[in-house]
């Protein structure tokens, strides 16, 4: 009986959908099927995967008679499967040969984990971002395999988003147990996703690169990042998460603002925001404020470009003050589109 799917959506990208397809045919554990879902691509990507289906049984194909957009694509790539596990890969992004074999053994090992994710290496169009490691924050300094219990502890999960999709194995059952992707918005909806399903189970961690994440100038996150509708929506989901997670954990913001001493000044950013939005006691925001100038002025930054830790900077400051204008004029402001 086969236990996992692997779902890709994908869009236009034919070129980097054949890398994709590959990795995943590459794999070492092989008891899988591959579903790759279209959102009517014009750009040869039907006829490549009709080949690869001729030479691989496994691969379903599904194509959209018409544009969904995004958010209803991966809904399709990530409710339909049937099998225990769904292992989620983005259409330009990669797995390393044995992604599948070491997640397949974790969640079998820790059977109440609602997900899976390991460490993501970039690689791709952006110098600043080649071989930079992405590690959810909170697990940075893990060393072995580690299981991470959000319901307990789940303020860490709204700094930012909390793994890389594509690094990302679940366990089906729990989907059914989460609001999945709103039909009129998906940016930052695998965020919201994710974060909803830890909150299931728990999340177990391996510090080793599995998953390489791709940037290229039609990267989602690239042409999206810095745009109000983004940062909009950013807010909402972080609002939402708090109800969620913390309405009754005060106390995990005091846990987090300790813990921040030790962060770098860019995922202190995030902070600051999540400060705002979680209506955090005036002492908290202005900790988190010169805390973050203070590692701004100390700290460098070998991996980020000037450019980049000017712009992140403006971000924080620009977020803050939105979410308290929004306030002031609408009190719990919703975004258009977000229902």
């Amino acid at each position: 009986m086969i236990t996992v799917t692997v779902s890709i959506p994908t869009y236009n990208r034919s070129g980097y959908l054949k890398e994709a397809i590959n990795s995943v045919l590459a794999q070492t554990f092989t008891d899988f099927k591959l579903l790759i879902t279209d959102n009517c691509s014009q750009d040869g990507t039907r006829e490549l995967v009709e080949d690869y289906i001729t030479r691989d049984s496994r691969i379903i194909y599904h194509r959209f008679p018409s544009n969904q957009g995004p958010a209803l694509n991966w809904r399709y790539a990530l409710a339909t499967p049937d099998t225990e596990l769904v292992a989620f890969l983005l259409d330009d992004d990669l797995w390393m040969t044995k992604h599948l074999e070491h997640a397949v053994r974790a969640m079998t090992e820790f059977p109440d984990a609602s997900l899976y994710c390991c460490k993501t290496e970039a690689f791709g169009d952006s110098p600043d971002s080649i071989g930079s490691m992405y590690t959810p924050l909170w697990l940075a300094n893990r060393q072995t395999i580690t299981v991470y219990d959000a319901g307990n502890n789940f303020a860490p999960l709204l700094m930012g988003t909390p793994m890389a999709a594509s690094s990302i194995v679940f366990r089906r059952r729990f989907l059914d147990k989460v609001n999945i992707l709103n039909d009129n918005t998906f940016y930052p909806g695998d965020y919201f996703l994710w974060a909803q399903m830890a909150l299931q189970g728990s999340i177990v961690y391996e510090p080793v690169v599995h998953a390489r994440y791709r940037w290229h100038a039609r990267n989602d996150s690239v042409r999206i990042r810095g745009t109000r509708r983004a940062s909009a929506q950013h807010r909402y989901v972080l609002r939402q998460l708090a109800i969620m997670g913390l309405k009754k954990k005060v106390l995990d913001l005091d846990r987090l603002a300790d813990e921040a001493v030790s962060w770098p000044a860019v995922p202190l950013s995030n902070l600051i925001v999540a400060f705002a939005v979680l209506d955090a006691p005036v002492s908290l925001r202005k900790m988190a404020f010169q805390l973050f100038w203070k590692r701004r002025n100390d700290m460098e930054f070998p991996k980020i470009s000037r450019h980049y830790q000017i712009a992140r900077q403006v971000g924080a400051w620009y977020l803050l003050f939105a979410d308290l204008m929004d306030r002031a004029v609408s009190g719990w402001w919703k975004p258009k589109g977000i229902e």
